[in-house]
Parts: C-alpha cells; structure tokens; sequence
C-alpha cells in the first residue's frame, strides 16, 4: 500500500513540475549525444548508423532494449546461457559494444557487459546504433559498435502517458509518465512496474529431467524503474541537464535442461538466482557555445550497481552446501567525466579534441563451498582506470564530398600486472555521386581493454591479457529508387587481433586473429500511403585464423539473418504490424578438447501487434503476439527460447 501511495504522490509532483518548467524545441535530450549529429559532416556521416525511434518502439510494443534492435542488420540479440539476452555485432561480443544512456556506460564492471532487459524503453525518443566504425570521441571500448540512447524530453503542454500491459504466466507491466516544461527548462519523470512468473516454452519442446512442463524453470522476473530528466537554458548560449535513472527487482537463471554428463556439448546444471538487483545513475551535462566558432560540452557521469547472487544446492533454491555454491554480495560502480571543445572555423569543418576519463570498480564479498564442502569466504576489491585523448576533424571538402578523420590514445591503469596503452583511429569518405545516390567508406582502428573479470576471476583470470585490437573496413552504398523506395548495402571486413576467449582450460587467454567478413542489405518503402515496408538481409562468414587452433567457424555466429516488418495505419485509427525474422547456420562446440562441431537448427519467428486508437487519440488499446507461430528453437544448447505469448495493453494519454 506504501508503495501505491508513494507512486501517486510522486506522479502528482511530476505533473506540478511539468507545469513549472519550460521546454526547449527539441523533443530528445540533445546533452545525451555524444557525438554532435546536427551537423551535416558529422563522423556519422561516414559510418553505418542504425535508428530506431520512439514511433518505431511504439508500434511494435516492444518492451525491452533487446526487442527493440532485434530486426537491425548485423545486429544479432541471442538468449545466452544464463538467460540474459545478448546484443552482438557483426560477430563481436556484447562486451565489445559500448552501451550509453544518455552518455552515460551503462555495464557490469566485472566482465564489461550489460543486460538490456533492465534497461524499459518508455523514456526512450531514440537509438543510434553505429555497427561500423564509430567515432574516436567515444573512447576506448566499443569495437563492435555503439548504442547510444537518447531519453525524451517535455514540452510546453503538460503530458501524462499511462500503460498497462498484461500477459501469461503471471506477466503484467505498467509505466506512468509525466512530462511538460515552459520557454527554459523541461521536466520528464517515468515510473515503471514489470513482473513474469514464468517464461512460457513452445509446445513442441520435449520435456526433460531438468525441464518437466511447458512454463520454463527458474524464469521468473521482477523490476521496479524511475527516470527524472530535467534540462534548462540557463543562457542563450549554456544549456544545462541532469538525468538519473533507478531500478530494483529480482530474478532467476533457468538452468539447462539437459543433464547428462556424457553430452560432449551440455554446459552443467546450475542453480542459480539473482536475489536482489539494485541500480542508479547520475548524469549531470552542460552546452556552451562561446561568441567566438567555439563550443565546449561535458558530462560527468556516475553509476552504481548491487547484487546479491546465490548458486543453490538444487531446484528447491533453499541450500548451499555443496561444491560451487556461493553467497554473492557485489558492487559495480562506474564514475567518469567526458569533455570536448569544438572549434569550427567554417559551416563545413568541425575540429573537436575530447578528453575522458572512467573508473570502473568492484567489490564482491561472501563464501563458496570447497571440494569439502567448506565454506571459503572471499572478498575482492578490483579498480581499473581508463583514460582517453581524442581529435577529430570533419570537413566538406566539396558540396558532394565529406571526410572524416581521427586518432585517439587510451591507457587503462591496473591493480596487478602490466598497466596497458594503445591507441585508435579512423577516416572516412561520403561522396553523393548524383542525387539519391550515397557512397560512404571508411577504415578504423579500435581497441577493448581485458574487463575485471578477464582478469582477475578465481577460477579463469588470467593479468596479463593484452587488449583487444579490431581492424574494420567498409564500404556501402544507399540509392533512393522510384515508388518511395530506398536500398542500402554494405561489405565490411573486420579482423580482431589478440581476442579473448576462454580456452580449453577454461582460462582466458589471447587468441592471435579472429576474421569476420559479411554484407548487408536493407529496402525501405513508403510508396502505399500509410504502409511501411522494411526488409534486409545479413549475410556473414566467421574464422579463426590463430595458429593450432581446433575451431574453423566462431561459435554463436549466425551466417545468415532476414528480416521483413511492416505496418500499416487505417485511417479510423487501427494499426497493424508485423514482422519476419530468420536465422539460419549457427554452430557450437563441444565443451573439452580434441572440440567436435555441431549445428543449431535454424528458425523463424514471427512477431505481430494490432493497436486501435480512441477518443482522438486519447486511448490506445492493443494485442500483441510474441513467436506467433510458437517456433521451438535455441539460440545456446540446452537453452530453449520463449514459445507463442499473447499480451493485452492499454495506453491512456492525457
């Protein structure tokens, strides 16, 4: 009951405040960009850049980050085997992507990844996803890509948005969002409510021993979310803005449901839950424009994480007495500071010199059980420092002609073992050779420094890692067509040097050259009024080319990806979408040496959500569908994904 009233009592000061502050005319947080887009020679230019939009998000109801990218050629979101969606890219890992909300890292500091269904998509106006290679401006550590996520903003007129959103086994979301401003200053506040019993499973999976019924073991999930943005002019030429963002919940960790030791491929059974999960980020960034072509920007950036993490005995989760079980207590805490001066002696050239610094901790204290079944207390306090020198140059070097151009020095500062420093760089081209036709290259250095976890974990930690370092390459072409069409194409080669995986040990180590090599294709059309078509395909080959290596494909490296969506508005107010998606030719290896190779079988999925809007748009009913034609398939082996799911919502808007 305390929490009802807490809740109301806040959206009640949310629409006081709404009513206080005032908006500027950009409907996204602009202090959330990182790297400058409103110029027309920005790096973004020449790189490939991905957006998906808060219309986007809406009409597909997608409620997740990973949902909402999951159609993105060369973007691959898969159920990894603790059930945590990851987001890879053109091959590289989750940890190779940098993930931003609002400039601020969003990741675990103990093994550098994130888990993009903590992060709800209601306060988001926008995503950039940049899968080649991105600007220098953003550090070290996103060599597979970049995610940055823009929050929305308020505007002049009060807003409230309420959702609710119910479906099987016990799932119910709902999301309360208030927002408004007047001519200085706006104000956006969201408090969000999300829980799952349990996932269900395709009715065609065969029951295991570990996996008795169709409703998935250990999977249920529970989240509670807060957002405040505020943003205020202060001058004509200082902008100011402030975020924070809160969340708590809980959740399991369904374990494979194949339990047989003789299975060359099975990872082993574990038991194992998140008891509690509490995060917080602090954002606090400025704008200021000199009277001379000079413009400075900041962020100063603070994050903080708390788990508590138990391996249990068995499926009753009650115990921990035998032989790797623990008792978790972890904090992952990211502070930075971020600035750039930007000189542009001319409309077409912009010089920035960035300058970034982060800290990334952890600490971690409990027990885990011996081969006694003892219980061994431990406790580890780990900090790594990154920092960061950057300059980039963008010019027009003819009205059809853009380059871009930029080196960056980064260090990484250690507890134990050798201190590390390297170094990036990239340039790129984009030439309009006739009206409607874009051709955009560019080449790339980029490094990722070893994570906490690489390097200092109990069991496979291994300090001397050197950093990661990832050669990109490409080249594409975007023709606007006749009938409202639009197709895009892009080769890309990338070659990652010194790439980190565990052995056959099951200690990490540097391998000498991971290849990757693929195209892409993408068609947009808007020709029917009210109908939009989207379509692309991914095709991609994987190698590892280390000496004496027992692998020739890359593990969970799909070499093929669809992709058809559309949507359609009726003009009485009902929408209609949905979309395609298969995947096809995605191996695995066996867990010890001499490996042995298998293949997953390939899938289709088809996702769907038919929305009518009310009372002049003040009421959105909806029905969605998740997997509709209830694929059974897995994305990691002895994992099976989530079967044919129904949901009902609701959006009221006022």
């Amino acid at each position: 009951m305390k929490k009802i009233l807490s809740f109301y009592l806040i959206l009640f000061l949310c629409t006081f405040i709404s009513t206080v502050f005032a908006q500027k005319s950009s409907p996204f947080y602009d202090l959330g960009e990182v790297v400058v887009t409103d110029q027309v020679n920005s790096a973004e230019s020449v790189a490939t850049v991905h957006t998906v939009t808060a219309m986007d998000i809406e009409k597909r109801g997608v409620r997740t980050l990973n949902e909402a990218l999951k159609l993105i050629p060369g973007v691959y979101v898969r159920q990894a085997a603790a059930n945590i969606p990851r987001i890879d890219i053109r091959g590289l890992r989750t940890r190779h992507v940098l993930l931003l909300l609002n400039g601020i890292p969003i990741k675990d500091t103990y093994d550098g990844q994130f888990d993009p269904t903590t992060i709800p998509v209601d306060n988001i106006a926008r995503i950039k996803v940049t899968t080649g290679g991105g600007s220098v401006l953003y550090g070290a550590n996103g060599s597979a890509g970049i995610i940055n996520i823009i929050t929305k903003t308020g505007d002049k007129i009060p807003h409230v948005t309420l959702l609710n959103e119910l479906g099987e086994n016990g799932y119910y979301s709902t999301n309360a969002t208030v927002t408004g401003g007047t001519d200085k200053a706006d104000a956006v506040v969201s408090l969000g409510s999300t829980t799952l019993d349990d996932v269900e499973l395709s009715g065609d999976f065969d029951n295991t021993s570990m996996q008795a019924d169709d409703t998935r073991e250990n999977s249920d999930f529970e989240r509670q979310t807060a957002f405040v943005g505020l943003n205020y002019a202060a001058t004509d030429a200082l902008n100011l803005g402030i975020t924070f963002n809160y969340q708590d919940g809980e959740n399991g960790t369904p374990p494979s449901t194949i339990n047989n030791k003789k299975d060359l491929f099975a990872s082993s059974v574990k038991y194992d839950r998140t008891e509690e999960v509490e995060t917080q980020s602090l954002q606090a960034a400025f704008d200021y424009t000199f009277s001379v072509p000079l413009q400075l920007r900041g962020w100063v950036f603070a994050s903080q994480g708390d788990t508590t993490s138990k391996r249990y005995d068995d499926d009753t989760y009650t115990t921990i007495s035998k032989k790797g079980g623990y008792d978790e207590d972890a904090t992952s805490k990211v502070n930075g500071v971020n600035l750039q001066l930007a000189w542009l002696p001319r409309a077409s050239d912009r010089i920035t010199l960035a300058a970034l610094y982060e800290r990334d901790s952890w600490e971690s204290n409990g027990y885990e059980i011996d081969k006694k079944g003892k219980e061994q207390a431990f406790d580890i306090d780990t900090d790594l420092d990154f920092a960061s020198l950057a300059l980039e140059y963008s010019t027009r070097i003819t009205e059809q002609l853009k380059a871009v151009v930029g080196f960056g020095y980064h260090a990484m500062d250690k507890d134990t073992g050798n201190d590390e420093d390297d170094f990036s760089c990239m340039a790129g081209l984009s030439y309009d050779l006739i009206p409607g036709t874009t051709i955009k290259g560019s080449w790339s250095r980029s490094i990722k420094f070893p994570s906490t976890k690489q390097l200092y974990s109990l069991d496979a930690g291994n300090p001397d890692l050197t950093p990661e370092t990832i050669h990109n390459w490409e080249l594409g072409i975007s023709q606007e067509l006749p009938a409202a069409t639009t197709v895009s194409v892009t080769g890309y080669i990338k070659d990652a040097e010194d790439f980190i995986e565990k052995d056959v040990d099951d200690i990490y180590r540097n391998y000498e050259d991971y290849h990757f090599k693929g195209v892409e294709f993408e068609v947009v059309n808007t020709f029917v009024e009210n109908l939009t078509l989207t379509g692309s395909a991914a095709f991609m080959t994987s190698k590892d080319k280390s000496d004496n290596t027992e692998k020739d494909e890359l593990q969970n490296r799909p070499e093929q990806k669809f992709s058809v969506e559309g949507t359609y508005q009726f003009p009485f107010g009902l929408t209609a979408q949905a979309s395609f998606l298969h995947v096809a030719d995605q191996y695995y290896y066996s867990k010890k040496s001499p490996l042995e190779k298998a293949k997953l079988d390939d899938f289709q999925i088809i996702d769907c959500k038919v929305s009518q809007t009310l009372f002049e748009d003040a009421l959105e009913v909806y029905l969605r569908a998740a997997n509709l034609l209830d694929e059974d398939y897995e994305q990691s082996y002895g994992y099976p994904a989530q079967g044919r799911t129904f949901y009902v919502g609701a959006v009221l808007r006022f």
